[in-house]
This record gives C-alpha cells, sequence and structure tokens, in this order.
C-alpha cells in the first residue's frame, strides 16, 4: 500500500484517510523490524511525520529551508481546517485531488493518541521530547495511565535559537546538513535561494545524548513537542547522527513525529477543547483563549488566506 500527496501553496500534504495512514506505519514498523543496509554502508529506517498547518505553510514561504523539510517527511498530516478549505478552494489547481478523494483533516494530537495506543498494544517503547520543567514526563505519565502497559521515557527539549529576522540557516550550517544527510536531501535547495549569515544554535551534545538514548532504548517511536520549525530541525539533527555515527546503528526501526503542542493538551496544562470546537474546526482559537501570548502567531491565518485568494486569482487570469 502506497500512500498519495498533494501540494498546496508548495507544501505537500498527504491525501490518505487517517485508517490507511496508520496501516501504513503499522506495515512499516512491522516489516522493517531491524536497519537496512545502504550503499555498503550500516543506515536507520527511519519514518518521519510532520503536521503542517497554515501557520507553518505562511512560515515556509518566508525561510524555504523549513518547507523542504516538511517536504521531505514521509507523512505530513493535513493539521487544520484551513488546509483543508485551501484544497476546496484550490481544487482545480491540485493534481490528483478530486472527489473520490478529498483532503482529509486530521489533528496531530489524535493522532499521536492512535500512535500511543499502537505502541501499547505491539509492545513498542516510545520516547517523548519537548517542553519544559518536566513536561514530557507528565505526559508520559498521562499517556501511561490512558494505556495500558504502555513502556517509554520522556526528557526535556534543549534550548533552540533561531537568529536573524529573515529566520534563514546559515551558508554554513545549510552546506555542513546537505553534505552530510543521506536518511534524506534535507534543505536541499535551489542555488537562488538566498542564504542569510544567520544560525540555529542548538546543544550538540544533548544531540548526541538524546540520539544515543534513542539507539540504546530501542523505541520504536520518538514524539518532539518543541512547536515549528524547532522540532522539525532538532529531528532532522537526530536522523543524521543516527545514520552517520560510527556506533552501531538503531537496532530497530523508528518513527519520528513533530506534535507541536500536543504535550500540553495531553498532560492537561491546557485544558482540551470541546468535541464542538473540534468539530467546527476552531481549536485554534480555544488556544488562543486560554494563551492570549499566541494572538501575533495568529496573523498568519490571515496572510494564509490571502496566499489562497492570490492562488485562486492567478488561475483565473491564466484561464
Amino acid at each position: 500500500m502506497s500512500l498519495h500527496a498533494v501540494k498546496i501553496l508548495g507544501i505537500s500534504f498527504t491525501n490518505s484517510s487517517k485508517k490507511e495512514i496508520l496501516e501504513y506505519i503499522q506495515k512499516f514498523l512491522f516489516n522493517h523490524p531491524k536497519p537496512v543496509v545502504r550503499n555498503q554502508q550500516k543506515s536507520t529506517t527511519i519514518l518521519t511525520i510532520v503536521t503542517p498547518n497554515p501557520e507553518q505553510v505562511v512560515y515556509a514561504r518566508r525561510c524555504p529551508w523549513f518547507g523542504e523539510l516538511l517536504n521531505q517527511a514521509d507523512i505530513a498530516l493535513p493539521d487544520g481546517t484551513g488546509i483543508v478549505l485551501a484544497a476546496k478552494l484550490l481544487k482545480s489547481q491540485i493534481a490528483n485531488l478530486n472527489d473520490q478523494k478529498k483532503l482529509e483533516r486530521i489533528p496531530g494530537v489524535g493522532f499521536m493518541n492512535n500512535l500511543v495506543g499502537m505502541a501499547a498494544k505491539e509492545g513498542y517503547g516510545i520516547g517523548l521530547i519537548g517542553g519544559r520543567g518536566g513536561l514530557a514526563v507528565k505526559t508520559l505519565e498521562c499517556l501511561q495511565a490512558a494505556y495500558s502497559g504502555l513502556r517509554g521515557w520522556a526528557e526535556d527539549g534543549p534550548e533552540i535559537e533561531i537568529s536573524n529576522s529573515n529566520d534563514q540557516i546559515s551558508k554554513k550550517a545549510f552546506e555542513e546538513q546537505r553534505r552530510h544527510t543521506q536518511h534524506t536531501n534535507i534543505l536541499n535547495q535551489s542555488d537562488n535561494v538566498a542564504m542569510e549569515q544567520s544560525e540555529i544554535n542548538l546543544d550538540k551534545p544533548y544531540v548526541v545524548r538524546i540520539a544515543e538514548k534513542i539507539r540504546v532504548t530501542g523505541v520504536r517511536m520518538v514524539f518532539v513537542g518543541l512547536g515549528a520549525p524547532k522540532q522539525e530541525y532538532l529531528i532532522a539533527q537526530f536522523i543524521q547522527y543516527l545514520s552517520l555515527s560510527p556506533s552501531l546503528p538503531l537496532s530497530q526501526s523508528c518513527v519520528f513525529m513533530s506534535v507541536g503542542g500536543s504535550f500540553d493538551e495531553i498532560s492537561g496544562r491546557v485544558p482540551g477543547a470541546p468535541a464542538v470546537v473540534n468539530d467546527l474546526g476552531v481549536k485554534w482559537l480555544w488556544r488562543l483563549i486560554h494563551e492570549p501570548w499566541r494572538w501575533r502567531r495568529q496573523l498568519a491565518l490571515g496572510t494564509f488566506g490571502l496566499l489562497v485568494l492570490k492562488e485562486m486569482m492567478q488561475k483565473q487570469e491564466q484561464d
């Protein structure tokens, strides 16, 4: 079974049902219990999941390196009503999208719970990375209370600083990623993309320590909740280390998923939205009410709408 994808404003989205995607992941873990060997070099079998929403699509428009990270993921869940609505409005411009195959909204937190349930049932260990002050540990405790037999570990997230107002990754860092990454062609940007002199500062010893923990404990799923683009960048660093380390590769294949603020909701730090809020697709408003500091981030919704409108107008002019 293969998954289908469509592109919306330059970002790929997996155009398959939640059931199909879960079956795909289950088969991946079952069929790849051991690492594979590529080009005579030991390499790990890793599957990556991202959850792009309108805010992330807007961010990717001005930061192409982030768009590349999203597009290189194996699975991209349409996490947001705005994405599904954009797909409907841009239907005639999106290849492989028709009435028989509509894009389905798949919230990240719900999908994470589905995967955790799968892990508990199959006996897979999980790892949680993100938050501060023991948030990940609290989240794991809540998950273990909900899913009998679930085992795993949790770690606070690292400090990641993105400098420069343009949020561009430095040319030096870009070249290093492109030269060393084998699992996926991360940050493989075209030459006409402006590379500003900026940096993404990440504690390398943290990456090494956690990557080794992933290797030694043999967890099959790792959930990273730092918010975009930090979580996607951190996952790329883990993959790079695990793929190129002179040490033994992972003893088993692994799924990495970026989950945004899911830890807040699962742990109860932020009240979960009522069913009616989820059904109406205004969970962003619920989060904004409980976390007013998010108001600046929500401005991206307006920008996203304008980008969709511009795309529609350009298509009409071409016709």
